[in-house]
């Protein structure tokens, strides 16, 4: 299936209207993990993507077919980096999240290298991917020290690709209340070795009577039940986030 996540991606600080952005169009698709019988056909995609986000790199996938990343979603990635067209991929975990088996592990262990760092540096190489986006729900769930760990994960990545490689944290905007915690997460720490962040919108409010009146993304609203984009924007503008790696 495919999934457009982001149609248009404006910078912060709010000041900067979409005209003035000069970033890439991200578009998202979602691959095989959504149950469905859509064909990936490259001449349907919309002209102005300028970066392909595809699929998931999932660390605890390993089936009977697929290993960490679908098979049929490797056709996709060669197909588009054939034509040309710039491929992000996202890492994270089909089942339930285990992010201290990737941030808090032994990296001196046999097990860490060969299980974790290698299969994800081969499937870089492999395809020419060009920038990975760290599918971290929930950010602030970690120990104080998840900015270190994270950055030194991203660091041995970078340097282990044979390519330039982008790295980016995917950020849930519900959590905009915890953006100016640095005792939560200290993203000044991060600001040097992240070459973005992606704020997610999808689920800012529930979908309840209230959501399907003023949309679950409302830019502001009257609606005390209901937080806002603005509200968010507020809360990037102040944390310590490099501004201008904000998407």
């Amino acid at each position: 299936i495919i999934l457009l996540l982001v149609l248009c991606i404006s910078l912060y600080p709010a000041s900067n209207t979409q005209d003035d952005c000069t970033s890439n169009i991200i578009c998202g698709i979602a691959g095989r993990d959504w149950l469905t019988t859509f064909e990936f056909n490259i001449s349907t995609m919309p002209e102005d993507c300028g970066i392909f986000a595809v699929a998931s790199f999932a660390f605890d996938r390993n089936d009977s077919v697929n290993t960490h990343f679908m098979e049929s979603d490797k056709n996709i990635v060669t197909t588009l980096t054939s034509a040309g067209k710039i491929v992000y991929t996202s890492i994270g975990f089909q089942n339930e999240d285990n992010w201290p088996l990737i941030f808090e592990a032994d990296e001196s262990s046999t097990n860490y290298k060969t299980e974790i760092i290698d299969p994800l540096v081969t499937f870089l190489n492999a395809y020419n991917i060009s920038g990975v986006i760290i599918d971290m729900q929930y950010v602030y769930d970690g120990p104080t020290d998840y900015p270190q760990k994270m950055s030194t994960f991203v660091t041995k990545i970078k340097q282990s690709v044979k390519h330039d490689l982008k790295f980016g944290l995917q950020v849930e905007s519900w959590s905009y209340e915890n953006f100016s915690c640095s005792e939560c997460f200290d993203f000044s720490i991060t600001n040097s070795v992240l070459d973005f962040y992606i704020i997610d919108f999808y689920i800012l409010n529930i979908c309840d009577s209230d959501g399907k009146q003023y949309g679950l993304a409302p830019i502001t609203c009257q609606n005390p039940n209901m937080t806002t984009m603005e509200q968010v924007t507020a809360a990037i503008t102040n944390s310590s986030m490099d501004q201008s790696k904000i998407y």
